[in-house]
């Protein structure tokens, strides 16, 4: 089932079990009359409980974004190097 970050209507009509996020820095801003895309998304899967899977990936655009955040609060950084 195909949804866009633009359109919280999509993000919101069903149940997901599996749900792949991708370039999260790019979703649109918090539109403030629903949740942010990234909330919504997750709460569609909440049907499934443990058998659920959520798939997120993106690279990095500024400090503020999505994934630099998620960095920051992880417990665990680690760093790789090739």
């Amino acid at each position: 089932y195909p949804a866009w970050s633009g359109s919280p209507t999509t993000l919101s009509e069903r149940t997901i079990r599996y749900v792949w996020l991708s370039e999260l820095d790019k979703f649109p801003p918090f539109s403030g009359r629903e949740a942010d895309p990234l909330s919504l998304a997750k709460t569609r899967t909440q049907t499934f409980g443990h058998r659920r899977k959520i798939y997120a990936e993106s690279t990095p655009t500024t400090r503020t974004g999505a994934i630099a955040r998620a960095f920051e609060a992880a417990n665990d950084k680690r760093r790789y190097w090739v």
